[in-house]
């Protein structure tokens, strides 16, 4: 693939294709990550049990020095990607805010980005993260952005406002995230068995770029209350390329599932 410049005039970045696995852009009915998934050569997933609707689940707060391991697996091909480290390095003095070293998987899809490996995941509440390295990227947020509904709660559909800057970008940009609570499962992992809220988000993000744009996001995440994280997540997405062709670009479709808790 030809390499772009990174940078422009204005000294505004200018991102590679890599730079927009994070794309949003409002799509209705948009396909599960799931479904995606089951048309691709990665690994089959056990089918997961249906659990009862806990009356008032309780999380229970990742301990001061936990070290959490993801394997990431590209659901396109079923390429092992590597694993993804978390180790909790601050914990809040009253609540359940903490703070996460992270490092990411060595290896992706798209290997010309250069993007940083490690970073710091921020947990403001048990479901809401105010920064997070993911989608192999630094993300900054204005207000909290949940992964998973207040008090867990499914049956319901909640769309949240935000902005975000990434890296040490000085621009704050749209991030408009729908999240649904879709049921309660336990499902098995490489770490074991855990009680899980299945959830689904679906992004609408904005980006400075005038070659890219109508991007989307679709995700799901299991989030395992007696945990305090998620041990499966899965995204997919695409974008537009704004060029006289105006054609559709998909891309990276990644799962993470945890291997060491």
């Amino acid at each position: 693939m030809k390499t772009r410049s990174n940078s422009r005039p204005d000294n505004r970045p200018r991102l590679s294709r890599r730079d927009w696995l994070t794309g949003a852009a409002a799509l209705a009915g948009a396909p599960l990550v799931a479904e995606l998934a089951g048309c691709a050569s990665a690994p089959k997933l056990a089918p997961p049990t249906p659990l009862p609707v806990p009356v008032s689940p309780q999380v229970t707060p990742l301990a001061d020095g936990r070290k959490l391991a993801f394997r990431a697996i590209n659901l396109f091909n079923g390429v092992d990607l590597g694993e993804a480290h978390y180790q909790v390095v601050a914990v809040a003095p009253s609540g359940p805010g903490r703070t996460l070293d992270v490092s990411l998987p060595p290896s992706n899809t798209y290997r010309e980005s250069g993007a940083p490996r490690t970073g710091r995941c921020v947990l403001a509440t048990a479901t809401a993260v105010s920064q997070e390295l993911f989608y192999d990227l630094q993300y900054e947020f204005q207000q909290p952005d949940q992964l998973a509904p207040e008090g867990l709660a499914i049956g319901t559909s909640t769309i949240v406002h935000n902005r975000y800057r990434r890296g040490n970008s000085t621009y704050w940009q749209r991030w408009d995230t729908r999240v649904s609570g879709l049921a309660w499962e336990r499902i098995t992992v490489p770490a074991g068995e855990f009680d899980t809220l299945r959830v689904r988000r679906t992004i609408w993000f904005e980006q400075i770029d005038s070659v890219y744009g109508g991007h989307t996001r679709d995700e799901q995440l299991w989030f395992a209350p007696a945990l305090g994280y998620w041990v499966r997540r899965e995204y997919t997405g695409y974008h537009f390329v704004l060029d006289s062709l105006f054609h559709r670009e998909e891309d990276d479709a990644v799962r993470y599932e945890l291997t060491q808790a």
